[in-house]
């Protein structure tokens, strides 16, 4: 019993102010709210003995709400006091001065011209004054603003309400007026716009300021939405896509969006699969907004069963959707099961799968995940399925075409890790995450033994001799080494089919280059650590009894010579070194100035000339060199290895292909605190992490590299430390990026917030000036603990690049250590302050006296302080366009651009090799290997097309020698083009990309291209030719019929012929639908695909069906059809010939039940009695019963932007209360705390939420 003074625990505890409130009454939403009972009394024991009276909970006087406000309201003193503030409001507005307040969007279409900045800011301010009337703002209304500096004006106005909503609506409608005449123009709007809140998520602004422009933000698109401004889709699509990517407090904001347009998301067919899937991942943590995302799925399960089940073939484990919705239907979770198991075997030739399959392996994704995809797809029963994916995983590692951005190095190692979970499966061995037996799916298992020989038979036994041999010999010798392939079972194989002769026989008639593929196959396998007996068998087996030095031998000694005075130049000293006998080639300082265009890593280090006999020697010498040379040299002492030396020694194992001996020596130097080589170490890590992974070797390297990651002033107080503190601060930014790298695939990392901007701090220069004549003078360690804030990274950068610029007696190497030291040491990134160095350096158009402070800016790229497609989308892509040829800042410009893009140094740039050293060499060539994938280099291409001459002729002649480069990429990345054209900022982009598509498919000429009208073979942009080869030309063709198809009618036949039609390894139709394909394209290929079913004869019936399944199996997700035309293909259903085997009749029905199973109940029953018995059928039936219609919500009025012409302005003798009252009434949203700190993401308890009094609940 308490006292009579204790208070109540309810009272005390009250609402925790972290507890999200995402609707001010509706409990279930967020947790459990905690009320207090109104009124309550704690009873003592001395009041009970006076004898205490309890009230009754129950008021006397009972009565409704409604009752007592019309009692109030016709008491007389209150008809009085209403009658009085009216009199009072009416004679103010007859008496006072005439201003009528109108509709924003009764305002007409301003006739004004493009003026300047001050103009432009003026009428900024008088549209965000609600006191002026809209008529007057009208008159001086700007015209032709672009898209994103229109969004980025309304934040000029006054915070928090900044630009009304309903002038900024008006305002925005005027400019998408003057630009409607391009159909597509809501739809390259809605992307502006999702793209500027995309930049404001990702704002580093104070928590107040952040919510003020997000609150602002969601109610101008929710008032365009409201207005049909938008385009519904590609809202609801971004709004999928941000709440899988965003993370931290502002995830929650995303998800309130997702929760107030979760209706209209769920009756879209595309997007509501996606919607669900990104709900159940969010559903996965044991967060609160965890619990938010499972009410959600709750709500879904509810109004659309049917979406979870199509949400299954979006998820890695589908079973999270059954876990957090138990109650779901059996039938309903059979559904997804059915259709890709019966169409699979129509398919002609399997071509659409094995592309699939290709893009699988090309995405590099983490090992397990891959290895599911590929491997174990629904459609995977058979054995002879599993052995043609693995027959296709070989031809993928040994295609030379195919090396993506690693040049080829990632796929022996990639395929070999492949195999050993495949291995692992068939032997149930291999569990899921969550303990689970992940069984395999066919009987018997195959022989990877038997599959391999007869890969090798099928390959390399034809008489085609331009088989890739060499890569060939790396995929067996790494299978070899992960004993999946046995090397002399091979030699026996070799020795039945009579290829090697017997030992008596002579070897004259063979000669090294005119033995048969498959002698040389073996010769070239690298075998690891084999028995002197096996060695001695092999020598037999390819030189015979010889006694004689073999060609081999000897290229091995000349190889390790060689090496071993490459690796005494730079300091690694052999424990058994022997006098060298042959010559050193010395590096030449500047060779990439004179280098080709194309010369990689190796040929601007001269690694091929000075290591001729390496390169020479087969993959089996190498790998002996390496066993018995250059491992033990590297790894018997770390401590003496430089930066430079570990940059060449790096690219020679690379080009080796021995990444296993790389990752250990990595390892070593990490251990070694190692710093001069950390940097080049991380590089290293980011571009070949997909290889460490399938090594086994990422969680090592993880662990080695969290130490570099923490910044030395944030670190906990009582961690160890193992690094040094000086210098460590210049690898925080490289660790994280590679730990982030690590962290995309199967391996566990520390997650840390994006490192903030530097500010431009106003301080004097004379304080920069001296803290920078102390960098140069004094103890880096010292200087830098000194100056470790914000404000004075910024400043020194600033002043270091200005002293660079005009005078060259600065060390850049020296400056760049320091300021990469400072900016690593506190936290934040360099980026905003280099952008606008170089932007005022360039605006002023004045000669600097030296170009050294481009150095320093590619040594801040280098350590990750500046981001490189950050500088080229923002700084160098702008200025190549719009500067003329005589502009000062060209030669930087092409400096920068011919270091970062392409692969050699302009003559007599400051950025050459003898300036910036071998190491950062090798870093920037690291970085440059990523950016054919990143989203500026289409901006990139597109500029260089555009810029003036001389200019323009001199990067195309360098761009046409990186052809083969892009095509590399392009080939293993296809989605890397459509990424870069939805960067493009232009409004005339897809006039821009076909330019360079022609360019590069060399169609035709240069020049002026018409604006197709109708996607046909007549049509100005010609569609992808069968002469086409590879994924390149298939995604720029892609590409092309992508902006066709957006502005065409429907699909004409012959070009239905060539997107229907599956070729192998090119699925045009595939990269179509996955490059987020709007309801109008889909309609286009449903309409055409069930018009072709429908009109097919009996010799062509089998190609509609085909034809139809390709198109459902690409696209995985409801759709839907015009009715009509559904009921005409139930009904061709029962009109399909009676010779057709019942495989395709039943797959021609399933392909019809994707749009039409709620259409012609009683012709699908007929249909069904006809259907011979198969089990096939069942799958059929079911589908019947199962599947639920959706309906597609139409498309936006096309006349939204031209509303303002049907409301005209008030008239001015109108009565006063004709027009409402100037009101601009929203819905606050809650204010999440979005401050991030500089080590980690915080959670939702680390900060107190501040939420407006409109969502407070009640109870507080």
């Amino acid at each position: 019993m308490r006292a009579g003074g204790e208070q109540d625990a309810l009272a005390v505890l009250g609402v925790p102010p972290w507890r999200p409130l995402m609707h001010h009454a509706a409990t279930e939403l967020g947790y459990a709210d905690v009320h207090v009972p109104g009124g309550s009394h704690s009873v003592s024991v001395e009041e009970l003995q006076r004898g205490w009276i309890a009230s009754s909970p129950v008021a006397s006087d009972t009565g409704t709400i409604r009752q007592s406000i019309y009692e109030r309201l016709h008491h007389a003193d209150m008809l009085t006091h209403i009658s009085d503030v009216l009199d009072h409001v009416r004679s103010s507005r007859r008496t006072g001065p005439r201003r009528i307040v109108s509709l924003p969007s009764s305002a007409p279409v301003p006739h004004g011209t493009l003026g300047d900045d001050g103009a432009l800011a003026a009428f900024i301010r008088d549209l965000s004054d609600r006191q002026l009337p809209i008529e007057h703002v009208a008159k001086c209304a700007q015209r032709s603003v672009r898209s994103e500096r229109l969004l980025d004006l309304l934040w000029q106005a006054p915070p928090p309400d900044y630009v009304p909503i309903p002038r900024a609506v008006w305002w925005i409608r005027v400019q998408g007026a003057l630009k409607a005449k391009e159909a597509s123009y809501t739809r390259s709007w809605t992307y502006e716009v999702v793209e500027w809140l995309r930049q404001l998520l990702h704002a580093p602004l104070h928590p107040q300021a952040w919510c003020e422009r997000w609150t602002y933000a969601t109610a101008l698109v929710l008032a365009l939405l409201r207005e049909s401004l938008l385009d519904s889709f590609v809202w609801h699509m971004w709004l999928v896509q941000q709440l899988d990517c965003i993370r931290d407090a502002r995830r929650a904001c995303i998800a309130q969006l997702v929760a107030m347009h979760l209706p209209a998301m769920l009756t879209h067919p595309t997007v509501s699969p996606r919607m669900v899937a990104s709900l159940a991942r969010l559903a996965c943590e044991t967060t609160w907004l965890g619990a938010q995302a499972q009410s959600l799925l709750s709500y879904c399960e509810k109004q659309c069963p049917a979406m979870l089940v199509h949400a299954r073939a979006l998820l890695d484990d589908p079973q999270v959707l059954f876990q957090h919705v138990p109650q779901m239907d059996e039938t309903l979770s059979m559904q997804a099961e059915l259709l890709h198991a019966a169409v699979f075997p129509l398919l002609p030739h399997d071509a659409t799968w094995d592309a699939a399959a290709v893009r699988i392996l090309d995405s590099q994704l983490g090992i397990t995940p891959m290895f599911l995809d590929y491997f174990l797809p629904r459609e995977a029963s058979t054995t002879a399925f599993a052995v043609r994916r693995l027959k296709i995983l070989y031809e993928w590692a040994c295609t030379p075409k195919r090396r993506g951005i690693h040049g080829g190095v990632h796929r022996a190692y990639t395929a070999t890790a492949l195999v050993r979970l495949l291995n692992e499966c068939q032997s149930q061995r291999l569990t899921s995450s969550d303990g689970r037996l992940l069984p395999c799916p066919w009987h018997p298992p195959l022989s990877i033994q038997v599959t391999t020989l007869a890969w090798i038979d099928e390959a390399f036994g034809g008489p085609d001799t331009s088989r890739p041999t060499r890569a060939a010999a790396r995929l067996l010798g790494a299978l070899v080494s992960a004993k999946l392939f046995h090397y002399m079972h091979f030699l026996q194989h070799l020795q039945s089919r009579g290829i090697i002769k017997p030992r008596h026989e002579a070897r004259t008639s063979y000669a090294r280059l005119d033995a048969p593929e498959l002698l040389r196959l073996l010769r070239s396998i690298p075998v690891h650590h084999l028995a002197p007996a096996q060695v001695q068998q092999r020598r037999l087996a390819i030189y015979g009894t010889r006694t004689s030095e073999s060609h081999e031998e000897g290229i091995e000694r000349r190889a390790t010579q060689e090496l071993r005075t490459l690796l005494s130049t730079y300091g690694v000293v052999v424990p058994d070194a022997a006098p060298t006998e042959l010559p050193a080639t010395a590096l030449v300082p500047t060779s990439p100035r004179t280098a080709p265009p194309t010369a990689d890593i190796l040929d601007a280090l001269q690694l091929r000339s000075r290591l001729p006999h390496v390169w020479l020697a087969s993959p089996y010498v190498q790998s002996r060199i390496v066993d018995q040379f250059l491992a033990p040299a590297l790894l018997h002492d770390v401590s003496v290895l430089s930066a430079d030396g570990f940059a060449v020694v790096a690219s020679v194992l690379t080009g080796m292909y021995e990444m296993e001996v790389l990752g250990r020596l990595m390892c070593a130097l990490l251990d070694g605190h190692n710093l001069a080589c950390v940097v080049s170490i991380c590089h290293t890590i980011v571009v070949h992490a997909c290889i460490f992974d399938a090594l086994g070797m990422a969680t090592d390297l993880v662990e080695r590299l969290v130490p570099y990651a923490i910044a030395e002033p944030n670190a906990p107080p009582g961690m160890e430390h193992v690094v040094p503190a000086a210098g460590r601060g210049m690898a925080v930014g490289m660790a994280r990026r590679a730990l982030h790298a690590l962290g995309r695939l199967d391996v566990p990392v520390p997650t840390y917030a994006p490192m903030p901007q530097a500010p431009e701090s106003p301080w004097p220069r004379a304080c920069a000036a001296s803290w920078f004549d102390a960098l140069l003078t004094s103890d880096a360690s010292s200087s830098v603990a000194l100056y470790a804030s914000d404000e004075a990274a910024s400043q020194l950068l600033v002043h270091a690049l200005d002293r660079l610029a005009q005078s060259t007696d600065f060390p850049p190497a020296v400056l760049t250590t320091y300021m990469a030291t400072l900016a690593g040491t506190v936290g934040v990134r360099l980026d905003d302050v280099v952008h606008a160095w170089i932007r005022r350096a360039w605006e002023r158009d004045a000669p600097h006296v030296s170009s050294m402070w481009t150095v320093l800016v590619l040594g801040l790229v280098r350590h990750d302080l500046v981001d490189a497609t950050r500088l080229l989308q923002l700084v160098l892509v702008p200025f190549i366009e719009r500067a003329p040829a005589s502009h000062t800042g060209w030669d930087a410009c092409m400096a920068l651009l011919y270091t970062l893009v392409f692969t050699y140094t302009k003559q007599g740039s400051a950025c050459s090799i003898g300036v910036v050293g071998e190491s950062s060499w090798y870093d920037v060539s690291l970085i440059r290997t990523g950016l054919g994938c990143t989203d500026g280099l289409v901006p990139l291409l597109a500029a260089l097309d555009t810029c003036e001459a001389p200019q323009r002729w001199a990067c195309w002649d360098v761009l046409s020698c990186q052809v083969h480069k892009l095509h590399a990429v392009w080939l293993a990345y296809p989605d890397a083009v459509w990424r870069g054209t939805l960067a493009l900022q232009d409004a005339h982009r897809y006039e821009r990309v076909r330019r360079l598509i022609h360019t590069f498919m060399e169609q035709e000429p240069r020049g002026a291209l018409l604006q197709p009208r109708m996607a046909s073979l007549e049509s100005p942009l010609l569609p992808p030719r069968q002469s086409l080869d590879d994924m390149f030309d298939g995604a720029l063709a892609a590409l092309e019929w992508h902006m066709v198809l957006q502005t065409a009618e429907a699909v004409a036949p012959d070009v239905g012929v060539l997107l229907f039609t599956p070729h192998a390894r090119r699925a045009p139709l595939d990269l179509l639908l996955h490059w987020d394909a709007s309801p109008h394209v889909l309609a286009m290929l449903v309409r055409y695909a069930l018009e072709s079913f429908v009109h097919a004869r009996d010799e062509t019936i089998k190609e509609a069906i085909s034809s139809l399944a390709h198109l459902m199996y690409a696209w995985r997700l409801p759709l839907a059809c015009d009715e009509a035309l559904g009921v005409r293909a139930v009904e061709a259903l029962a009109r399909l010939p009676a010779s057709l085997d019942v495989l395709w009749r039943a797959s021609a029905a399933l392909g019809v039940l994707r749009v039409a199973s709620h259409l012609a109940p009683a012709t699908w029953r007929q249909f069904l009695t006809q259907l011979p018995p198969h089990p096939l059928a069942a799958s059929v039936a079911q589908h019947i019963r199962c599947l639920a219609s959706l309906d597609v919500p139409p498309p936006p009025p096309l006349s939204a932007w031209h509303c303002h012409e049907t409301v005209h302005a008030a008239p001015t003798h109108a009565d006063p209360w004709a027009t409402p009252l100037y009101d601009t009434p929203s819905t606050p949203l809650s204010q999440w705390g979005a401050c991030k700190t500089r080590e980690r993401i915080p959670t939702s308890y680390d900060a107190t939420i501040a939420r407006p009094f409109s969502e407070r609940s009640a109870h507080v």
